[in-house]
This record gives structure tokens, sequence and C-alpha cells, in this order.
């Protein structure tokens, strides 16, 4: 009994000193940096774990009234993001669902960023649609860049 209640506290004692930055393998880590802050954030504590998440959030109604379908309803979406010109691969992919059906890729960044400015470039890409020869080709149609000093 007396090395259950031991290893009890050691492992409790354990989980009390696990950071954001060792979180598990589909978890966010540290806080939030949107591309879409406005104003723009500016300054970031160096080496303080964060992430980047953006994607696409489709509405569940009946979009195809009068032939309307936004592209992004074929489910054939894409969110890539350079850090400082390299593109980086995202941690995970979330979906969820609330008014929205949502798809969003997740960046973790556990180490956070170097001292210095960093340029963060999100490109968000969807289906062409019906207006073109083969509806699935991406396109990108929205660019946001946003330049941070750690």
């Amino acid at each position: 009994m007396k090395k259950i209640i031991i290893s009890a506290v050691l492992i409790m004692t354990l989980l009390a000193f696990v950071s954001p930055a060792a979180a598990g393998p589909n978890t966010r880590v540290g806080e939030r940096i949107t591309l879409f802050q406005e104003p723009p954030l500016n300054t970031f504590i160096a080496g303080q774990p964060f992430h980047i998440a953006h994607g696409f959030g489709t509405f569940l109604g009946n979009f195809k009234q009068e032939g309307f379908q936004p592209p992004f309803m074929i489910g054939i979406s894409l969110f890539t993001l350079e850090v400082d010109g390299v593109y980086v691969n995202a941690s995970y992919i979330e979906h969820y669902i609330d008014t929205y059906r949502y798809t969003m890729w997740v960046f973790n960044f556990p180490n956070g960023m170097t001292a210095g400015s960093h340029t963060f470039k999100g490109h968000w890409f969807t289906a062409c649609g019906i207006d073109c020869k083969n509806p699935s080709t991406l396109i990108e149609f929205f660019y946001r860049e946003v330049t941070i000093i750690f």
C-alpha cells in the first residue's frame, strides 16, 4: 500500500510540472499567434512556446441554391505556412464541428523562436470548383504575411 501511495504522489508531482511545450502530439502548445490579429502582433517573447492554427470553416446549411456551391464544400482545401521563407510541416490537422465544419492545420513551436525578426506567411488553397476544367485543382485564394520580433 505504501508503494502505491508513493507512486501516486510521484506521478501527481510529475504531472504538476509538465509544461505546455511537453504536450501530446495532437495538442496545441503555448499561446496562439494568429495571422489575422488586428493590429498585427509585432512582438513575442523569444523561446516562448506558441502555435499557429488556420484553415477553413464550412457552414453546415444548404449552399446549392441557384447552382452555387463554394469550392471548399468539395472538401479539398489546404493551408500552408512559411517561416522565414521556408515551408514548415503542420504538427497535425484538427477536424471539429460546431455551427461550422472546421479543418485546421496546427503548427506547434514548442521551443518558440530565436531572438530577432521572423516572417510568417500563410497560404490558403481551395479547389477551383465549377469554374475550372478540373474542379479539384487547388488554387491559392488568400495570402497573409506577418513579421514578428522575438
